[in-house]
């Protein structure tokens, strides 16, 4: 859960749009902490529209060509994190995650994992024991 409401954010941006107030008067009208919280807001409903703020779904996977067009994106651009971010509809700190492991690993890095605890490999002296044992029947 958010710790600002759909309705808050919307609220928020609309009063700052109507230019009736600075991003400073707002945060303390609707007891915002972050004045840096509230511009990113403005800025996705300006690019986006107001839906971008609603609440996004967790645990979302993407193709790795979706990834790859973010990465390239942003290097190619050479634009923040959050103007890519908001550009994408995506958390700033998951661009930036792609981002790294792509520098650091390549492609390879961007490919999605598989899901779940890992097989367990069996043991060597098993297999050799296994090996035995079916070579004697």
């Amino acid at each position: 859960m958010s710790k600002y409401s759909y309705q808050l954010k919307i609220h928020a941006v609309q009063e700052y749009l109507s230019k009736e107030c600075s991003y400073a008067e707002v945060c303390r009208k609707f007891d915002i902490h972050s004045k840096r919280q509230l511009i990113t807001w403005v800025h996705e409903a300006q690019v986006n529209g107001y839906e971008s703020l609603a609440p996004r779904k967790t645990h979302h996977s993407y193709s790795l060509d979706f990834k790859l067009q973010v990465v390239n994106y942003y290097r190619m651009h050479e634009l923040s994190t959050v103007q890519v971010a908001v550009k994408f509809n995506l958390n700033r700190s998951q661009v930036y995650s792609w981002y790294r492991k792509y520098k650091n690993e390549g492609i390879v890095g961007l490919r999605p994992k598989p899901i779940g605890r890992p097989t367990k490999a069996m043991n060597k002296r098993k297999m050799i024991k296994k090996s035995k044992i079916q070579g004697e029947l």
